[in-house]
């Protein structure tokens, strides 16, 4: 089977609570591993796979479970996107999505990460105490250059 766009919710987990989302409130809910596995049965290709939740950078590790799925498998992917508010872009997950990235032949990476966020981001550092030690610009800055 070869598919146009795929998309797999990662996590309903998510660090804001932005009020455009229509995901919801945020749950404790991430994708199991037989998930993984019985989502890509008789797959061959994808054109583009669409990471999303929640916030799907909360949970590496299903990261690391969904890339060893297509490579195990042996499923073509054209372009893998994730959506994403890039503020837990920490070195773990970057590392999870270099591993994705690197390991998926011919993928091409993309971020979501949008002005939208903007109202949400500043109640999220305001929450975590972290007020004026990084701007909403600077933290877009920093998603951009790792994309």
């Amino acid at each position: 089977m070869k598919l146009k766009n795929y998309m797999l919710d990662v996590t309903h987990k998510c660090n804001l609570n932005c009020s455009f989302c229509l995901c919801g409130e945020p749950e404790t809910m991430t994708i199991s591993r037989p998930v993984v596995k019985s989502a890509f049965i008789g797959v061959e290709k994808v054109e583009n796979l669409y990471l999303s939740g929640g916030e799907p950078l909360l949970e590496p590790e299903a990261i690391y479970l969904i890339k060893d799925t297509l490579k195990n498998n042996k499923i073509n992917v054209r372009k893998i996107i994730v959506t994403t508010n890039g503020i837990c872009l920490d070195r773990k997950r970057k590392d999870a999505l270099m591993y994705l990235y690197s390991k998926v032949p011919n993928a091409v990476l993309e971020m979501s990460v949008d002005k939208y966020h903007r109202a949400a981001f500043l109640e999220y550092v305001k929450k975590i105490g972290a007020t004026g030690s990084i701007s909403y610009d600077d933290y877009l800055k920093n998603a951009q250059v790792f994309c």
